[in-house]
């Protein structure tokens, strides 16, 4: 697995290298870590779909994606506590709804029927809903990277 990640995040290094301009290619290499786990996570929650994936295999798979998010998290225990400013900023917001759509994919990785992964349609419903969040988020932070490597002011904002 950890091939595969690898290998993902070079192509998608090297798609977006050859498909965008200097600004563009420099936002979007600075999200290939986030970039590659939304699409991992993704793939996680197709497979809950599906009533056929291997219980062990999804678990696994789920530990290791939940490490990969831990070794994107900023460093510091207080960088969701700003207490003067109630609005996240668009790298916060991606970093929050990762970790909501991460605990998802643990409760999915719960749901085992004789060895599959066989989930609720309401849990269903809410990775689903999560993962089109993650989504979001992920094009507001690189939305607020390009703009801040254009020269517009660099505080976070979304679009």
């Amino acid at each position: 697995m950890t091939v595969t990640v690898a290998s993902v995040m070079s192509i998608a290094g090297a798609l977006v290298s050859s498909a965008h301009g200097n600004d563009a290619t420099a936002v979007k290499t600075k999200m290939v870590p986030e970039r590659a786990w939304v699409e991992e996570a993704s793939r996680l929650v197709d497979l809950a779909g599906t009533s056929s994936a291997d219980a062990n295999q999804y678990r696994r798979d789920v530990e290791k994606s939940r490490r990969e998010l831990r070794a994107l998290m900023p460093p510091g225990p207080n960088y969701y506590s700003s207490g003067t400013d109630k609005s996240l900023s668009s790298r916060q917001q991606l970093l929050s709804s990762m970790v909501v759509l991460d605990a998802l994919l643990k409760s999915a990785a719960a749901c085992q029927t004789a060895g599959r992964i066989v989930c609720p349609a309401s849990l269903m419903s809410q990775l689903h809903g999560t993962l089109a969040s993650v989504r979001s988020n992920l094009g507001a932070y690189e939305a607020t990277l390009a703009a801040t490597s254009s020269g517009t002011p660099s505080h976070d904002r979304n679009p």
